[in-house]
């Protein structure tokens, strides 16, 4: 049976997988886990063609949704994408959960927030950093007490890393709130900044609309939204800090001399991140880092291997 504290708003909140995105099922020989293995509490398990999540085993801490560099897993009812749209536009984000395990239970139906912190990816944490500044609290209050207290103790690891790689580039520093006092003094000056923000309700629409018409970005791509974020936030950061970030944030993908120009990796990859193209000469291999997921599809695929992709250094610590 389903706990109340998952029931919000009516609804039930809870993992969905769509496992037509999976890398598993793009190609037969990936043996992709990161989910599998990333998962706290065994609720995710390898079958033929993808991957199976027991609904009984998870927490809803998110941290597959963090993990998988496919967007293969979401939330029924909460869109996260559009959460961090949100709070990147408010005057004073308040980076929260709505967890019934929290002092006090749930937030109210005018506060918002996550089913728990433990799903946001470090793309969803640089994105942030680089939109809101310093200006961002993160709500930790009642999570020692959580069932998820291992998964957000990960994130809250990530967020600590992430400001110490991009702290020397954009001054990235954050507020951490544990104290029920202190959470009340927030909530408390956000609901003064959302009086204050009414007027931007039609430019949080608009930028909506515009961002659902582009989730596809070319035909038979799919970009996920942790990538698309990241995305959006390097390429409209200040010049003067773009190749620093660019360096830290992205991978990198190397084409060998020996490459043979086949099609393979063009056709395997699922976001269009390496394109064959042919100008008036000859054909050649582009590779655009800012579309690349490092899910390491093409390098997997390709016969002659004369590809490799080196994930972020912000996957890697």
């Amino acid at each position: 049976m389903e706990s109340d504290e998952n029931l919000v708003d009516g609804q039930w909140r809870k993992i969905v997988p769509n496992l037509a995105h999976c890398l598993r099922r793009r190609l037969n020989s990936c043996d992709c886990r990161l989910c599998v293995d990333g998962c706290l509490f065994r609720a995710l398990s390898v079958v033929t063609g993808g991957v199976e999540l027991d609904c009984g085993e998870c927490t809803l801490c998110g941290r597959c949704a963090a993990i998988c560099p496919a967007g293969v897993f979401t939330f029924a009812g909460c869109d996260i994408e559009q959460q961090l749209l949100d709070w990147s536009v408010d005057e004073n984000p308040l980076v929260s959960c709505y967890c019934g395990n929290r002092p006090g239970g749930r937030y109210g139906v005018d506060e918002t927030g996550l089913p728990c912190l433990g799903a946001l990816s470090p793309e969803a944490v640089v994105f942030l950093f680089l939109k809101k500044g310093a200006l961002i609290s993160y709500d930790f209050t009642g999570c020692s007490c959580c069932i998820n207290q291992r998964p957000v103790t990960r994130f809250f690891r990530a967020l600590e890393n992430t400001a110490k790689l991009l702290g020397p580039h954009i001054g990235a520093r954050f507020t951490v709130i544990t104290d029920e006092k202190q959470l009340s003094d927030e909530i408390a000056r956000g609901r003064r900044s959302f009086l204050r923000s009414l007027g931007r309700d039609v430019v949080r629409l608009m930028k909506k609309e515009r961002h659902t018409t582009c989730r596809n970005h070319d035909e038979g791509r799919r970009l996920p939204a942790k990538t698309r974020l990241l995305r959006d936030a390097l390429l409209s950061a200040a010049v003067e800090k773009k190749k620093e970030l660019t360096a830290k944030c992205l991978p990198t993908i190397t084409v060998e001399k020996w490459c043979t120009l086949c099609p393979r990796c063009t056709g395997m990859c699922p976001t269009g991140a390496v394109r064959l193209v042919k100008d008036e000469h000859k054909k050649k291999l582009m590779v655009d880092p800012y579309l690349c997921t490092s899910c390491f599809l093409c390098e997997k695929f390709c016969p002659e291997n004369a590809i490799i992709i080196t994930p972020a250094q912000l996957l890697t610590g």
